[in-house]
């Protein structure tokens, strides 16, 4: 019997299957993400890629059986931070250090900038934080550099502060992170005790991460960074993974979903440090991309990836792949070994508004997706986008959206963006969609050239 290989690459607004058999003949499906529940666009791509083989819905009803393994790559969990549409997050931490998430790290401000603006201090300016500083409860206790407890824990305060989070601010999360934890976890772990007694007694179950289990490691704000990301976006995407991993079993799958970490490595999706795999989309780009370097003999290579939701671009220099220690990932640094990758709110689902202070265009960051998609799709969004611009210029064809198979309707597209943007900017509506497509270029040439590409040559690069 034939086996196969199924990759997908579900990004925020289209999701992609790929199947491979022995032979290395590959044949892929397309469909919109569906954010809410992605094992649905997950199978309407897969369903479509069986149909290239030849294989019907109804005969690949057994088809998992034939399947050696099955990978999902994605951005959903890059665009739950872009976009901040994760968990609400509450922290508690060593008193006196409640600001840690908002106040950062001085440098996180100018990640990836160049030296003119790290210079001058009105370029620079703090993300807005995954956690304000009134979802922060701090806790009186400390452990010294050498483990030892100097200050005992206030068990008190941790059952305070885990009610008023719980019950009164309703988060959905909480992230406990202690000082030096990475070398003597004993107060996290009791705190973590406290906060599940907590959720017992109030009939509350939230997310609950420790920073000595996500990132073991000295540096306290990329430690909490990453226990944070954890808690705000991690369990979301895992809920995602289990549902696609149904599904794939439903037709006879018999194995686990495996995804893509941040550093190239392979896992389980019930590894318990997800959120190491936020990149695993551009991941599995790159790493592509390196293969293919020796093929065609290029060894420096400017990868890039325009998504619906994202603008993804790495490097390779010489053959090897760059990987960052202690990234900067959203303009905050984290604690996890990654492929050095960075991303910006910019594809073909960016809405476009006109600020009606400046009367200037403002793209994104916030993105469509494939849910509700552009205008034309007629699912519910009346904001323009950039593919309602593609559809104006002739670029996508409105006949043969995603082959045909999706209804879309032109004249929609031109009648909002004409009203939404092209008359308040008193201009044609073709040069009006010309110039945002122009100015998502320059979005996006910008940060190739002014973020990933300092201090290199770009004459000596090829572009992929």
């Amino acid at each position: 019997m034939s086996r196969y290989l199924v990759a997908c690459d579900a990004g925020g607004t289209m999701t992609d299957v790929i199947i491979v058999d022995e032979e290395g003949r590959s044949v892929i499906g397309k469909a919109p993400t569906s954010p809410q529940d992605e094992s649905i666009g997950y199978m309407e791509s897969f369903w479509e890629a069986l149909e290239y083989m030849g294989i019907s819905k109804d005969e690949g009803q057994n088809f998992g059986a034939s399947v050696e393994t099955a990978i999902y790559t994605g951005t959903s969990m890059l665009n739950t931070v872009i976009n901040m549409s994760g968990y609400k997050t509450g922290i508690i931490v060593t008193r006196g250090f409640e600001d840690i998430i908002s106040q950062g790290r001085g440098s996180q401000t100018f990640i990836g900038a160049q030296w003119s603006e790290i210079t001058h201090m009105q370029y620079r300016r703090h993300r807005t934080p995954l956690v304000p500083s009134q979802l922060a409860r701090g806790v009186t206790e400390r452990i010294d550099m050498f483990g030892t407890p100097v200050i005992p824990m206030y068990e008190d305060e941790v059952r305070e502060g885990a009610r008023s989070l719980i019950a009164d601010e309703k988060v959905e999360a909480i992230a406990i992170i202690f000082l030096q934890s990475f070398v003597n976890p004993a107060h996290e772990n009791r705190a973590a005790e406290i906060c599940r007694e907590v959720m017992e007694e109030l009939g509350q179950e939230v997310v609950l991460e420790v920073s000595n289990k996500v990132a073991p490691t000295t540096r306290e704000i990329s430690r909490a960074n990453a226990t944070v990301i954890q808690a705000y976006a991690s369990d979301p995407a895992r809920k995602q993974l289990y549902r696609i991993e149904e599904e794939l079993a439903k037709t006879g799958y018999a194995h686990s979903l495996k995804t893509v970490l941040g550093y190239g490595g392979i896992t389980n999706i019930r590894y318990p440090r997800l959120f190491e795999a936020a990149m695993s989309g551009p991941v599995g780009g790159l790493m592509g991309a390196k293969y293919l370097s020796s093929v065609i003999g290029e060894e420096n290579i400017v990868c890039s990836d325009v998504g619906g939701t994202s603008f993804d671009a790495g490097t390779i220099t010489a053959g090897v792949l760059p990987i960052d220690r202690e990234p900067g990932f959203q303009d905050m640094y984290v604690n996890v070994p990654m492929l050095g990758i960075t991303s910006i709110g910019a594809g073909t689902g960016t809405y476009i508004r006109v600020d009606p202070q400046t009367n200037r265009i403002k793209l994104g960051p916030d993105s469509a997706g494939g849910t509700p998609g552009p205008t034309f799709m007629e699912a519910g969004n009346t904001t323009p986008t950039i593919n309602d611009v593609n559809l104006l210029l002739g670029i996508l064809s409105e006949t043969n959206y995603l082959g045909g198979k999706v209804k879309i309707n032109k004249a929609v597209s031109e009648k909002l963006f004409k009203e939404r943007v092209a008359d308040p900017l008193g201009m044609d509506i073709y040069d009006a969609a010309e110039t945002c497509l122009e100015l998502l270029n320059v979005m996006m040439r910008e940060h190739l050239v002014n973020s990933l590409m300092v201090g290199h040559d770009l004459r000596e690069y090829v572009l992929l």
